[in-house]
């Protein structure tokens, strides 16, 4: 009798999880046919019900943060990539959530973190030339906003009197015509546009003498 309840037992909840475990994927399908229609909110509800009904799935978790972000909610995208990122999910899975990581630290402007994101990301797939490129992407909008910081920070610290002096020289120095009427960025403008000029007629005179010595040689 008591080989027969637990046999019992053990068929429903086998069947339960069946239910459920279809159910889930209902539900991701749902939120897909919703986040592809552009209704990100709609599509959020579905992959959290997907959640609540099966949370070893990765694809509901992973499309709820991709749904997160396209809402512009970065930081709560963030934290749900970087639960799948830590998860015991294969390693090609990880490094879909650690690229989305990133993408949603760069959404927050977080370039540091970024950047360890991706790198963790091509850690896991190195294959990955997407997340090679927002790597460059995230490093040189680091170095973009460490500069604007220090000029921000220089200017801070300029003597106001200097400041003043500046101002002063600018407004009593504007573009200043030069004698043909042109202003000086308009002189600037031509004069660097005779170079490139000039540049590309000597390319074409250095090809035009390679051409001929090549053909003496032939001839030869």
């Amino acid at each position: 009798m008591k080989i027969s309840l637990f046999l019992f037992v053990m068929f429903f909840v086998l069947n339960t999880s069946k239910v459920f475990g279809q159910e889930d994927r209902r539900n991701v399908r749902q939120g897909n046919r919703l986040y592809r229609e552009n209704n990100f909110t709609e599509a959020e509800l579905y992959y959290r019900r997907a959640m609540e009904q099966n949370q070893q799935n990765f694809r509901g978790p992973f499309n709820l943060g991709n749904a997160l972000y396209r809402q512009e909610r970065f930081n709560e995208a963030a934290e749900v990539f970087e639960q799948l990122a830590q998860s015991e999910a294969s390693d090609l899975q990880r490094a879909k959530a650690f690229h989305n990581l990133g993408n949603s630290k760069l959404g927050t402007q977080n370039y540091a973190e970024s950047i360890d994101a991706f790198k963790n990301a091509l850690r896991l797939n190195p294959a990955d030339n997407e997340t090679r490129f927002n790597l460059a992407y995230a490093m040189q909008r680091l170095q973009q906003q460490q500069l604007q910081q220090q000029n921000q920070q220089n200017n801070q610290n300029q003597d106001p009197q200097n400041e003043n002096n500046q101002e002063s020289e600018q407004r009593q120095q504007p573009n200043e015509p030069t004698p043909g009427g042109m202003t000086r960025e308009q002189a600037e403008r031509i004069l660097d546009a005779m170079n490139k000029r000039e540049q590309a007629l000597q390319r074409d005179l250095k090809k035009n003498e390679q051409q001929t010595r090549t053909q003496h040689q032939r001839d030869w």
